[in-house]
């Protein structure tokens, strides 16, 4: 499952915290249409490696 945890509020976990707890990406508003684009393509990528490796 991929998840990509949206916030207003600042984020105080370590990347760490947020990768064991499922979440597969974090962003901060206010959001841009560039950076959304860009941790959707690099979460769909990095779960495609993920599969394909564990195949």
């Amino acid at each position: 499952m991929i998840i990509i945890l949206c916030s207003g509020y600042r984020l105080d976990p370590s990347e760490d915290i947020i990768k064991n707890s499922g979440i597969s990406a974090a962003l901060l508003k206010p959001l841009d249409f560039k950076s959304v684009a860009e941790t959707i393509r690099s979460v769909l990528d990095d779960s495609t490696r993920l599969a394909a490796s564990s195949a």
